[in-house]
């Protein structure tokens, strides 16, 4: 069983690419999600990308930034992976 939570967090990041003589403008968006996994941080952080990848297109990042851990009785009973994903703008 595994979840992703979308976080109301985004920016916008630009840059250029040298394209021959010209600049081609590169732009891309970064949001945040949160994937769950019972087995391991690398679980939680690809069913991230996986529930992400269904609404998103043009992903090219991911950062993981920041690792949780839901605990009872001396037991880890979730692990969560924040990540930040990168992809293009669409013109």
């Amino acid at each position: 069983m595994s979840s992703v939570q979308w976080r109301n967090a985004s920016a916008m990041l630009g840059g250029s690419i040298l394209l021959g003589k010209e600049r081609a403008l590169m732009v891309q968006k970064v949001t945040e999600v949160v994937g769950t996994s019972k087995r391991s941080f690398a679980e939680a952080a690809e069913n991230a990308v996986t529930e992400a990848a269904k609404t998103l297109r043009g992903m090219k990042w991911a950062r993981v930034s920041e690792l949780e851990m839901r605990l009872e009785d001396k037991k880890v009973l979730e692990y969560r992976a924040t990540l930040r994903l990168y992809f293009d703008v669409e013109r």
